[in-house]
């Protein structure tokens, strides 16, 4: 079943405190003590699992607490006799942050994607750190946290298959769901077809599962597989169709996720979608980060990390064609520089550089947590409560003892699930080629951004003269429109960045312009 969903996904159940001192007395706004997320009994060394974030206020101490690895986000900005902390990170800029650049941030971002340990795109806003010791108490804040980094383990190929099978099972069964009001979104990749099995293997079928299209280019062969795993399962499901405006949607995006992601628009429809659904929805986040060799773990970066030459390895992951420099005007090329983005690059790669897999040890602490955890911990918070198995403690403690020369053939986590289940073992996996050609919709997208541009123009992060004859041609030639889908999204985050560096609560009420 396909259904076409709204474009109005985008608010954002806001939590928040803030305690400042006026005179001789403090003075306190918002939820003096909330939760967020779920938490689970601890299964090893005293640490509850789950994906959580609590803070506590008692009238002189504030104290924060959260899950093992941060993946819950919340963020805080201090100075002189006032702390705040928020969910949200356009709530903090609305209770008075200071809006100044993180340059060395936003340095990588731009190339990477991604934020690094506890940066945002604002130097006042840090994101609390994974397992953390903080408390604020009489104006002075400590605040610290710790990175369970993976310890080696002599593993042969058919004992880690077996091993990761029995931990993701056993994953998966430390969360089955309270009732039987549970949805799967299902994708046509490895993590959340492994959950669904597992659920249903334990007798939990959910009451449906919920697959999203991509936006063009990406084909959406993965639906298609996805609705062939169902049908062999008799499983409800639900296909959303995207609203034909990514433009609309991507800008909402950048406020939920507070700037922090150059991913996730295409989830948006799932959120709308998923609000008031069901209680319950599972999350593959985890999955395959120590499992996949992926694009990212290549064997002669990994011997630089043996050799300890971090700013090489740095130069290789910023790549050399620099795509965000060219699209900057001078001023800020120099700002937010290549040579400023690997000094702050290097120094986290070398957190990662004894462990037995510091590529994906580097990309889980980093990527997948400050940037995919937001789609089950930001983007989908209106469901009460949404399980990410494979972020157990137990399996991932597992996954980061391989060695990466042993999932090399990518083939690691497609075998654990033929074993599991042969009975499915026939059904595809998605292929992510060929692109798919649609017109309409990146004329649309151009039309829309350009406007958009047109009455912020000039633009001080944006250099009209790279952009502008981009855009036109765009308009002018279908073959070159799918140029959108890496000029749109990139030029749309430093025009609403801009915005709010100068005129933040005005960006924050009107943040967008309709089409007409």
């Amino acid at each position: 079943m396909s259904i076409a969903a709204s474009s109005g996904g985008g608010s954002m159940s806001v939590h928040y405190f803030r305690v400042r001192k006026v005179g001789e007395r403090l003075e306190t706004e918002g939820s003096p003590s909330c939760f967020l997320g779920h938490e689970l009994p601890p299964t090893k060394a005293n640490k509850p699992e789950g994906t959580f974030v609590e803070w506590s206020w008692d009238g002189s101490r504030l104290r924060v607490r959260n899950d093992r690895y941060g993946f819950c986000p919340l963020y805080y900005f201090a100075r002189e006799g006032e702390i705040a902390l928020s969910n949200s990170i356009p709530k903090l800029i609305e209770l008075g942050a200071p809006t100044e650049l993180d340059d060395a941030a936003l340095a990588v971002f731009l190339r990477l994607g991604f934020f690094l340990g506890e940066d945002t795109a604002f130097r006042a806003i840090r994101a609390v750190p994974p397992d953390t010791s903080f408390e604020w108490k009489e104006g002075a804040l400590q605040v610290s946290g710790k990175l369970a980094l993976g310890k080696a383990a002599h593993w042969t190929r058919s004992n880690a298959v077996d091993a990761f099978m029995a931990t993701a099972r056993a994953a998966i069964r430390r969360r089955l769901p309270a009732t039987d009001d549970f949805v799967v979104p299902l994708s046509g990749g490895m993590d959340s077809r492994h959950i669904l099995l597992e659920l249903c293997e334990a007798g939990h079928r959910p009451k449906l599962c919920v697959t999203v299209r991509h936006f063009p280019p990406r084909n959406n062969s993965d639906a298609e597989c996805a609705a062939e795993l169902t049908k062999a399962l008799n499983v409800k499901h639900v296909i959303l169709n995207q609203p034909e405006s990514r433009f609309q949607i991507e800008l909402k995006k950048n406020l939920k996720t507070g700037f922090c992601t150059d991913e996730h628009t295409h989830f948006m429809v799932l959120a709308d979608y998923l609000k008031g659904q069901a209680h319950t929805a599972y999350d593959g986040t985890g999955g395959d980060v120590y499992s996949h060799w992926g694009p990212w773990v290549r064997a002669p970066v990994l011997k630089l990390f043996d050799s300890g030459q971090y700013g090489e390895i740095a130069e290789r992951y910023l790549g050399h064609d620099d795509f965000p420099a060219r699209m900057l005007p001078r001023e800020q090329r120099r700002t937010f520089s290549r040579e400023l983005a690997i000094s702050r690059l290097v120094p986290e790669l070398e957190r990662h550089g004894n462990v037995p897999n510091p590529i994906s040890s580097f990309f889980f602490w980093n990527r997948t947590r400050r940037e995919i955890s937001l789609v089950p911990c930001c983007i989908l918070d209106d469901v009460p409560v949404v399980f990410c198995p494979f972020l157990d403690h137990e399996f991932l403690d597992f996954q980061a003892s391989l060695s990466p020369y042993l999932v090399k053939d990518d083939q690691f986590h497609s075998e654990t699930i033929n074993k599991a289940f042969p009975a499915v073992a026939q059904i595809p996996y998605e292929s992510k080629t060929p692109p798919v050609s649609d017109p309409a919709f990146f004329l649309r997208y151009a039309r829309e951004l350009g406007r958009f541009l047109l009455g912020r123009y000039p633009s001080r992060f944006v250099r009209g003269s790279y952009l502008l004859p981009r855009l036109l041609r765009c308009l002018l030639d279908q073959n070159y429109g799918q140029a959108m889908s890496w000029l749109g999204p990139l030029t749309l985050y430093l025009l609403q960045l801009e915005a709010f560096t100068a005129q933040p609560r005005q960006a924050l009420t009107q943040p967008s312009t309709d089409e007409k």
